[in-house]
C-alpha cells in the first residue's frame, strides 16, 4: 500500500477510453495496472452497439479502491467523450457514482481541450504560443485554435475510435466495403466543419502555428516514423498504408471481428487505422505538412486543476 497517497486521501481515476486508471495524487500510475477495455462491442440482432464500463471492470475497480484507500479517502473520478456517447453511459456513471467518497466529473469537451493544452504549455516550453489542436479520442474528435493558452476557435465532432469501429462492423460485408464506407462517414462529419477547418489551414498557412495531436490514435506509433515526437504528413501516410496492409490480409469483416474480439494486437491496429484515416482527412483539409504528438496531458491537467482549486479553499 502506498503511504504518501494514503497520507494525502487523495486519488485520481481516470475513465478513458481504452483504460480505467488509478492514479495518486502526483499522476503516477504507480497504484497498481491500468484496468484496460471499459468497453465492449455487444451484437443486437446483428447491430453493434458500444457499451463501456462492463461488469467486470467494475468489479475489479471497486475491489482495488478497496485495497487502496481507507474510510476517509477521497476519489476524484474524470470521464472522457466515450462516456457521454456509449449506449449505457447513464447507467455507468450511475454505479460509479455509487462507490463511497467518489465524486465524478464527466468532462466537456472544451474542458478537455483546455486541460490538456494549459498542461502541456506548463511542461514544454518549446511550443510556439499558437497551438492548433487535434484530440481524436474513443467517443469524440476535439479541433482547436488556441493563443496564448487562450481557446479562440473550436469544434467537437461526435466521432471517435471506438465509435468509428461500431461503424465500421455494423456497416460492412467485407474489408474493402468496410474501409469504403468509414471514409464515406469521415466525409460526412467533415462536411458541416469544413469552413473552421478552412480558417485553421489559413492560420496554419499565415502563422508559425505548431499542429499538436493526441489520442489513442498516436500514441502507438512506430518510432521510426518520428522525430523528436513529431512526424512528416508524407511518413504517417507511409504508416497508414502499412497499417492497411495488415487489415486487408483478413478475408472478410467476420474474420476481422473475430480477431477483434480476440487480440488486443488486432484492436489496437483496427483503431490506430480508423483514427488515422480520419486523422490523415483533418490534415489534409488544414494543409498540415506535420505534426507533434503529445503523450501526456488531460489527465495532468485535471489534477493540476482540481488541486488549484483545493488549496485555494
Amino acid at each position: 500500500m502506498n503511504n504518501n497517497i494514503i497520507g494525502n486521501d487523495l486519488i485520481f481515476i481516470e475513465l478513458g477510453s481504452y483504460a480505467t486508471k488509478i492514479l495518486d495524487w502526483r499522476g503516477e500510475e504507480n497504484l497498481c495496472p491500468p484496468i484496460v477495455n471499459p468497453y465492449n462491442l455487444i451484437s443486437i440482432e446483428g447491430n453493434f452497439q458500444l457499451k463501456v464500463f462492463n461488469k467486470s471492470v467494475i468489479y475489479r475497480l471497486k475491489k482495488r479502491l478497496k485495497e487502496l484507500t481507507r474510510p476517509t479517502t477521497k476519489i476524484i473520478a474524470f470521464a472522457t467523450g466515450i462516456y457521454r456517447n456509449s449506449t449505457n453511459a447513464n447507467t455507468s456513471l450511475k454505479i460509479l457514482c455509487a462507490i463511497p467518497n467518489l465524486e465524478l466529473f464527466v468532462l466537456t469537451p472544451k474542458e478537455e481541450v483546455l486541460l490538456s493544452c494549459n498542461s502541456i504549455l506548463k511542461s514544454n516550453n518549446k511550443l510556439t504560443n499558437k497551438i492548433v489542436y487535434i484530440d481524436i479520442g474513443g467517443g469524440s474528435t476535439e479541433i482547436a485554435y488556441l493563443l496564448n493558452g487562450d481557446l479562440i476557435r473550436f469544434v467537437s465532432i461526435d466521432l471517435g475510435l471506438l465509435l468509428m469501429t461500431v461503424h465500421f462492423f455494423h456497416h460492412s460485408s467485407n474489408i474493402h466495403s468496410g474501409l469504403t464506407k468509414i471514409n464515406d462517414k469521415f466525409e460526412k462529419v467533415i462536411e458541416p466543419v469544413k469552413g473552421f477547418l478552412e480558417d485553421i489551414g489559413l492560420m496554419i498557412y499565415e502563422n508559425e502555428c505548431t499542429v499538436l495531436v493526441t489520442g489513442m490514435v498516436v500514441k502507438k506509433i512506430d518510432k521510426k516514423y518520428l522525430n523528436d515526437n513529431t512526424i512528416e504528413f508524407n511518413a504517417y501516410s507511409e504508416y497508414l498504408d502499412f497499417l492497411q496492409l495488415i487489415l486487408t490480409k483478413y478475408d472478410d469483416i467476420q474474420d476481422l471481428n473475430n480477431s477483434f474480439k480476440k487480440s488486443e494486437n488486432c484492436k489496437m491496429k483496427l483503431s490506430m487505422y480508423l483514427g488515422g484515416a480520419f486523422l490523415h482527412l483533418l490534415l489534409i483539409h488544414i494543409n498540415a505538412q506535420k505534426f507533434k504528438i503529445n503523450f501526456n496531458g488531460l489527465s495532468n491537467g485535471f489534477r493540476q486543476q482540481y488541486l488549484k482549486k483545493i488549496n485555494k479553499s
